[in-house]
């Protein structure tokens, strides 16, 4: 006798199988998702981080290959000047991403320390120099808070309060003059600027005294002009004399 199979019960139980397991599926792909977003997280911080350390040590095997140090000691003080004002720029359009001023800013500082048992002031007599090699932007007839370049000098004895240089600076070929603002006309010079001459810093028995001298030199945006300039300088501190 031939028994006869219920194929209505059989496709229950397999309809009822496969919703367990679209179940069990739907509760997984979640955790799935999670796991993929913590793992994509993970990824993007890790690249981020390798970037910002590449940055960094890029920059600062830039900045300790343009570093100059020099040090001096006399029978009545030791002298440390630490010049890293060298600058290499390729301006180009891009370098005013949002903004219409482009300034690099170059911080020299130098120290004397006289010597307790000394009897006098230990003094350095030194030079303030921005050399200016290649220029590619056009000189000005007349000198202009408007020219493609201009740069402003400052010293400190902190770091943190800076007074401007506001007198006229001399150059290999004739003088400059400070607009508005403390900034100087340079776009197009190829020169020396001797900032300061013959500056003195000097300090009593046992005392230790810093200055820092900085540079600002600023770019601007002219969308006239087809930019992809070339500038190299180098701001420093020019050792003379000492005790």
């Amino acid at each position: 006798m031939n028994k006869k199979v219920d194929n209505s019960a059989l496709k229950n139980n397999n309809y009822e199988e496969d919703l367990e397991i679209k179940k069990v599926a739907y509760m997984q792909n979640p955790m799935q998702n999670i796991l993929l977003y913590v793992l994509i997280c993970l990824f993007c911080i890790m690249l981020g981080a390798s970037i910002v350390f590449i940055n960094s040590y890029y920059q600062k095997k830039v900045e300790s290959n343009s570093l100059e140090k020099i040090e001096i000691t006399t029978k009545k003080s030791n002298v440390i000047i630490t010049n890293l004002g060298e600058i290499k720029e390729t301006i180009t359009k891009n370098s005013f991403v949002n903004k219409t001023d482009y300034t690099i800013e170059k911080i020299n500082t130098m120290e004397i320390e006289t010597k307790k048992d000394s009897e006098d002031n230990g003094i350095i007599k030194f030079n303030i120099i921005y050399d200016i090699y290649n220029n590619d932007f056009p000189r000005n007839e007349y000198a202009t808070n408007d020219s493609d370049v201009l740069v402003r000098f400052s010293y400190s004895h902190d770091g943190a309060h800076w007074t401007y240089v506001n007198n006229v600076i001399s150059t290999n070929e004739s003088t400059l003059r400070p607009l508005m603002g403390n900034f100087y006309d340079i776009s197009g010079l190829i020169t020396k600027l001797k900032v300061v001459t013959n500056y003195e810093l000097s300090s009593t028995p046992g005392e230790k005294v810093e200055m820092y001298w900085r540079s600002e030199t600023t770019f601007k945006y002219n969308k006239n002009e087809k930019l992809n300039s070339n500038y190299k300088a180098n701001f420093k501190i020019e050792y003379k004399s000492n005790d």
